[in-house]
């Protein structure tokens, strides 16, 4: 599956473009599709978990009506008194929504003849459906993308060819102390590494730096990004090659792992588009 991309000028001695993988599909977006493959691909009913405004939790929805199979999503937090946007969506597709306590959430699950896909489409199936992403891929030397359950990454670490590297800007503020163990937990080989310090404050946070740093780059670009993923990514792929992590003359590949699920939860005009 190939995707359009979008070149990047920011300067410094390497040439950027962004994947846009959140043109593949308006639902299923970006990174969403892959991760899903061999999941649904079992055929079985689907369990799967995510919070409020998960990108995940409306993708599995989608893709499961569209296939004809039943799916239910176990939502973190107690039912509210009116649903998030994105809860309705996973409603009017069909989703069955399951709502449990942060505690219960964080517990062990068993759903008996089902298909359990982890939050955020993690686990093996969907890493090995994150490894197809760069079968669409134009030539590059680094790739970069977010980083939440690591999926993305891992799966994209096991497709490189020789002399290529991927790039993960982990979302979650990992403290200093931890972070030799965290990068190891994940099981990257030696052409894959992690880059901190762009969490903005930990996961789904944000900053008016940020949100300002969103408007800029849909201005100069035409490319939209989420707060909790892709924002956060983009923000450290420009100061990256403004501080000349890249070697001169490399061909820098930004993911845009899709998902806007997140800004529908910011005040109204927080974004210009």
């Amino acid at each position: 599956m190939t995707f359009p991309t979008t070149p990047l000028d920011l300067g410094g001695d390497c040439s950027c473009s962004v994947a846009r993988l959140d043109l593949l599909h308006p639902v299923v977006s970006g990174n969403k599709w892959f991760k899903l493959t061999y999941y649904l691909s079992l055929g079985l009913p689907v369990v799967t978990f995510g919070g409020p405004y998960s990108n995940h939790l409306v993708a599995t929805a989608y893709a499961c009506r569209e296939k004809g199979i039943p799916c239910t999503g176990i939502v973190r937090g107690e039912e509210p008194a009116v649903l998030s946007p994105s809860l309705l969506d996973c409603l009017a597709y069909g989703m069955t929504l399951r709502f449990v306590s942060r505690a219960a959430y964080r517990g062990d699950f068993d759903f008996p003849g089902c298909t359990v896909i982890p939050e955020g489409g993690a686990g093996p199936l969907g890493v090995r459906g994150a490894s197809l992403i760069l079968a669409g891929a134009p030539p590059f030397t680094h790739v970069v993308c977010a980083v939440g359950t690591g999926t993305t990454l891992l799966g994209l670490d096991a497709a490189l060819s020789p002399g290529q590297s991927a790039i993960g800007i982990p979302v979650i503020a990992v403290p200093s102390a931890d972070r030799s163990s965290f990068d190891a937990s994940l099981g990257l080989s030696v052409a894959s590494s992690l880059v901190h310090g762009y969490a903005f404050g930990g996961y789904a946070r944000h900053t008016p730096e940020l949100i300002r740093f969103m408007n800029e780059f849909h201005a100069l670009y035409g490319v939209p990004l989420d707060f909790v993923y892709t924002a956060k990514a983009a923000f450290a792929l420009v100061d990256l090659v403004l501080s000349g992590f890249f070697p001169a003359g490399s061909r820098v590949l930004f993911l845009h792992t899709g998902g806007l699920q997140g800004n529908r939860s910011l005040p109204p005009l927080a974004l210009s588009f």
